[in-house]
């Protein structure tokens, strides 16, 4: 008799802790893959943000040079009141984008090569001598930038933390 009791005890006392041991490793689980999915999901959102930049700033880089060719042609008056506006639209969608780079990005070195690379656009032209070295500015500029945000996806993609972004 005293043999079936301990039996059933025992019995009754694994399933509750086998119980009590599968709830904790599914609430575990769930922690892991519900922070595995954001990282995931703040990893696909700056990977889009960091493009869009990139195509932001080579949009405002050939508005600003064809604002520079319509202000040298020969008779620039209404080309170069367009080109000007239109180098001005593309600077504020460039810094719109900016912005958004600056508020997801989880290193600083990608904020400070963003700032760098949208300060490198405005690069000023005063004669057809400075087109070549703005081009190699604003190109340089904005690959430095790419480069940064590979490093910083790629990290991402790795699992590695990121400052403020843990994923382990």
């Amino acid at each position: 008799m005293l043999a079936t009791i301990v039996a059933v005890v025992g019995t009754i006392l694994g399933a509750i802790v086998g119980a009590v041991l599968g709830f904790v490793f599914q609430r575990k689980n769930a922690v892991d893959v519900a922070r595995l999915s954001r990282a995931e999901s703040l990893r696909q959102e700056r990977s889009a943000a960091y493009a869009e930049f990139a195509g932001a700033l080579g949009v405002y880089r050939r508005a600003q040079i064809e604002r520079w060719h319509a202000a040298t042609a020969e008779s620039p008056s209404a080309t170069a009141a367009r080109t000007l506006a239109e180098a001005r639209k593309q600077r504020d969608v460039a810094r719109e984008v900016m912005f958004r780079v600056q508020l997801i990005a989880a290193t600083e070195n990608v904020r400070e090569g963003a700032r760098e690379a949208f300060d490198a656009m405005s690069v000023h032209i005063a004669s057809s001598d400075d087109v070549a070295a703005a081009r190699d500015t604003t190109w340089s500029a904005m690959y430095r930038f790419v480069d940064l945000a590979r490093e910083e996806l790629d990290q991402a993609l790795r699992g590695t933390d990121l400052s403020r972004d843990r994923v382990r």
